[in-house]
């Protein structure tokens, strides 16, 4: 699994970088916000990209303890529907998690992911964002590995300010 995340990793910093050069000309904006299936992010943008790292945790104080943290690097690319601030975004996304679940520490876990979905303006400073994950892939490691794929099952809305 490890291999599979480096490998997606370097695919799509060589991706954005040789196809998308020009996106960089674009003078990029920092923004935060959070929201469902994502947690709390902070990123860097522009009308062509995202780029955004995400933290989200959960807990419960039963019996068999739920503790849970998941660290999510996510990036994609945009393309204009209208003008008046509408796009479809085309990404990925890999996520680290950790803690207990039901009481069983998970000694490694990651997840993969192709998200779609639609962003709008707004406001200058405000987007909302709804996406979903045809296809993620996760494999946690809690005394045995249990790999999960999953199809149309995520999905995510979430709000940002930029700065």
């Amino acid at each position: 699994m490890k291999k599979i995340v480096f490998t997606m990793l370097m695919g799509l910093s060589l991706l954005s970088v040789s196809t998308f050069g020009a996106a960089f000309k674009e003078t990029p904006r920092v923004f935060v916000g959070g929201g469902m299936g994502l947690g709390g992010f902070v990123g860097l943008g522009t009308k062509t990209y995202d780029v955004l790292v995400a933290f989200a945790n959960s807990s419960n104080d039963s019996t068999s303890k739920t503790e849970l943290t998941q660290f999510t690097l996510a990036g994609d690319i945009k393309s204009t529907l209208d003008s008046k601030g509408t796009y479809f975004t085309v990404g990925g996304l890999v996520a680290i998690l950790s803690g207990k679940s039901s009481g069983t520490t998970i000694d490694s876990g990651t997840a993969i992911g192709l998200a779609v979905g639609i962003q709008k303006e707004l406001s200058d400073d405000v987007i909302l964002d709804a996406r979903i994950l045809p296809i993620s892939i996760t494999s946690i490691k809690a005394g045995s590995t249990v790999n999960t794929t999953s199809f149309f099952n995520t999905t995510s809305v979430a709000v940002s300010y930029l700065f």
